[in-house]
């Protein structure tokens, strides 16, 4: 239920404020519509707040007066000032609710329905929450395993390096590192040497080449001689 307003020193209870809503939705009310509206139970209490509060505010004018035959009370009719609806306007949130049994049930279901969905959202945020809370905890669990495991780790390797520290002096480490050291440019050296010698066989191997040209040429320069000579020994015979 709304709470009570107030339209300068005018006092817009809850049943004004729901005969006020109903303006929204017809611009002429009449005396029975708005008790029906206001769930109220008299005419008489429609009028009381209208005269007493709702025309002294400035919210609403009345804008006919019907007589009805018999003698009954008139036919009132009411509509908002311009300032009015200015003010349900202004005060809509607060005085706009269901004012029928109908539309309280169907609001009440609405609320049901966001209840439960709220209700099952809360339990999925629950549940993701555990099972986050669950992989954070494995986490922490591994971390700690591993964070053990390097300990050990370092611990065993420093076990080594004292152990090796005992069993070999210092001196005796230098020594062996600088034999260690000394092999591997024994090998540098002697892979330099052996790529020293095959240079030389290769530059040796084409001075060979050479020279073996120059012998060809010179034993075709002598076979040319030889022919030569043997020509000239021939036609010598055959002169004399």
């Amino acid at each position: 239920m709304s709470e009570i307003l107030w339209a300068g020193d005018n006092r817009v209870d809850t049943a004004s404020q729901r005969m006020l809503r109903a303006f929204l939705d017809s611009e002429v009310r009449n005396t029975s519509e708005l008790r029906y509206e206001g769930d109220l139970s008299q005419n008489a209490q429609v009028i009381h707040r209208v005269e007493s509060h709702l025309i002294p505010a400035g919210l609403i004018e009345e804008i006919e007066r019907e007589a009805r035959r018999g003698g009954t009370k008139d036919v009132r009719r009411f509509r908002l000032t311009e300032g009015g609806r200015e003010w349900v306007e202004e005060h809509e949130e607060l005085i706009v609710e269901p004012v029928t049994v109908d539309e309280a049930r169907e609001m009440a279901r609405e609320a049901v329905k966001e209840a439960e969905s709220a209700k099952e959202s809360v339990q999925s945020y629950r549940k993701k929450v555990y099972d986050l809370r669950r992989k954070l905890e494995a986490a922490e669990e591994r971390l700690g395993e591993l964070e053990e495991q390097e300990a050990n780790q370092e611990e065993v390797i420093d076990m080594m390096w004292a152990r090796y520290k005992r069993v070999l002096p210092e001196p005796q480490m230098r020594e062996a590192v600088g034999e260690m050291i000394g092999k591997e440019l024994q090998g540098i050296a002697e892979e330099r040497e052996v790529r020293e010698v095959e240079t030389e066989v290769d530059e040796t191997q084409k001075d060979v080449e050479a020279v073996e040209a120059d012998v060809a040429e010179l034993r075709e320069e002598l076979e040319g001689v030889r022919e030569e000579a043997e020509g000239g020994w021939f036609r010598r015979m055959l002169s004399r």
